[in-house]
């Protein structure tokens, strides 16, 4: 608002500069007109790149909220990757044929963690040895 009331009184300024030159001293008068012509097309500018400026910062917001909104789903979809990722493990190891399989890793570390006390049983994903359990 401020700026329409400046850009109102040059605009004043420079009609009534125009109707104040007479006939006499056409050049003084020319070129006063383009002096204050000049400061109102630098003001315009000025205001116009500010508009732009702004109106960039607000994009460069958007972007920077979208991206981040972005990077929170790819954390969720990575979690629930990785969640689908170990039950598809479990289930590769079942077996329906009526057999047991179970498939246990470092076993004399286990071993030794057990004669420790540190951990005395091993956990595993679930197994089957027949197609109803």
């Amino acid at each position: 608002m401020e700026h329409d009331l400046s850009f109102n009184y040059e605009t004043f300024e420079f009609a009534s500069a125009s109707a104040s030159c007479g006939l006499t001293d056409n050049s003084t008068c020319v070129n006063d007109l383009y002096a204050k012509l000049e400061k109102c097309y630098d003001t315009l500018t000025v205001r116009a790149a500010q508009d732009e400026s702004n109106q960039i910062k607000l994009s460069i917001n958007e972007v920077d909220t979208y991206l981040a909104e972005i990077a929170s789903n790819q954390n969720i979809l990575q979690q629930e990757m990785l969640s689908i990722k170990q039950k598809v493990e479990e289930i590769k190891f079942t077996s329906y044929d009526g057999m047991l399989i179970w498939k246990v890793t470092n076993v004399l570390h286990k071993i030794a963690d057990s004669q420790s006390r540190r951990q005395t049983s091993i956990y595993s994903p679930p197994f089957y040895s027949s197609s109803i359990g």
